[in-house]
């Protein structure tokens, strides 16, 4: 069993897991908290919290995450039909991970969360290029008040010392009330966990 703890820009994740058995493949229960912010114009705008447990299965080629959690949103803004205020709901996730071990990867994502019936879809496909991994990604993600699909090249697994870095650039077509309209897409994002063994 472990326990690891990971930093990114504006926010922080804990996560505990412990093997349950092991067959050829392994399975392992998890559980988690997370909290991380949105600023703009050096202001907080939105602060999101969770609390969430799981269950992980891995073979030799397939990885599969099953997540519940508890979400709390608490947002300092008007936007696209979502009030000001904190709202709590509940979210299912589900992440597929094929040929973890070769060529190419396949991952496949998805979640849904009550408030205001917010979903997300993200497919992805990827290639080693040295020390990284680089491929198509797609995302759709939406609420009841927008719908936005993104196309991008994703690098990701790219390490700098301690820090793993993931690259996003391509093209978002939003809905124009809260989904950003159509615009081009960049996204940095770096982050580091600490594991604790046990």
């Amino acid at each position: 069993m472990y326990a690891s703890l990971a930093v990114k820009p504006q926010s922080l994740s804990a996560r505990y897991r412990r093997r349950l058995a092991h067959n050829g493949s392994s399975s392992a229960f998890f559980l988690g908290a997370g909290k991380s912010e949105q600023q703009g114009n050096n202001e907080l705008l939105t602060t999101n919290a969770n609390l969430l447990a799981g269950h992980q299965i891995v073979s030799p080629t397939l990885k599969t995450r099953f997540f519940a959690a508890v979400d709390v949103k608490d947002r300092d803004f008007t936007m696209g039909g979502e009030d000001e205020g904190t709202n709590t709901g509940e979210r299912v996730s589900v992440q597929l991970t094929e040929g973890r071990k070769s060529a190419i990867q396949f991952d496949i994502q998805g979640s849904y969360t009550t408030t205001h019936n917010a979903y997300n879809l993200l497919g992805r496909a990827g290639w080693p290029v040295g020390d990284m991994t680089v491929g198509p990604e797609a995302a759709i993600t939406g609420s009841d008040h927008y719908t936005s699909t993104r196309v991008v090249v994703a690098l990701s697994d790219w390490r700098l010392g301690s820090v793993n870095v993931t690259v996003r650039t391509g093209y978002a077509f939003g809905s124009d009330d809260a989904g950003g309209g159509d615009q081009p897409f960049f996204c940095a994002i770096g982050h580091t966990a600490i594991l604790i063994a046990a």
